[in-house]
């Protein structure tokens, strides 16, 4: 238990400025519409290249430690009767998918004034797979919290959206917003 504990604290930071950062580009590069000249544009390429680190640091801190907790709670809960293991590795791909096209969105910001639609869908895809990952993961950590329940729940389906996940999710979105 302390050491998913761990792998939580050295992901939720990073992920929190990843996500809280590519939420705010995406938003200033919504306002901007196509015209590079413009102050939001400006933004949403500082919030992009600030918040956003080498993709070195998206696979270490991102990616990888959602893969040490697939390992660990599939040890930890391979007697138990709660799917928790399978939708934590939907999440995790989910989540490396997000991750890999926040680093494309990053990078389209070179070549936005050839081809500005791409470079803002990939933004939006970006932010679609994360909070979609997040969402499952938040459906996740409930579940493993809460060991009162598992003989309750026989899936993480069931427990979808119920107010302790809900709760989760919006106390996990609030932090990212929190980016200052």
């Amino acid at each position: 238990k302390y050491l998913i504990l761990l792998v939580y604290f050295i992901h939720i930071p990073f992920i929190s400025l990843l996500l809280g950062g590519t939420i705010f580009s995406v938003y200033f590069r919504l306002l901007a519409a196509n015209s590079p000249q413009s102050r939001y544009w400006q933004v949403s390429r500082d919030f992009i290249e600030i918040l956003i680190f080498r993709k070195t640091a998206g696979i270490i801190l991102g990616v990888l430690p959602l893969i040490v907790l697939t390992l660990i709670e599939g040890q930890v809960f391979y007697d138990a009767n709660i799917a928790v293991v399978k939708f934590l590795m939907y999440a995790t791909l989910l989540i490396s998918v997000g991750i890999t096209l926040v680093y494309f969105y990053q990078y389209t910001f070179q070549m936005a004034v050839v081809n500005p639609l791409l470079q803002l869908l990939s933004g939006l895809a970006a932010l679609f797979f994360l909070l979609l990952g997040y969402f499952i993961f938040s459906v996740n950590s409930a579940l493993i919290f809460d060991p009162g329940r598992w003989a309750i729940v026989t899936s993480s389906a069931k427990f979808l959206f119920s107010w302790n996940v809900i709760a989760r999710y919006l106390h996990f979105l609030t932090a990212t917003l929190a980016v200052r």
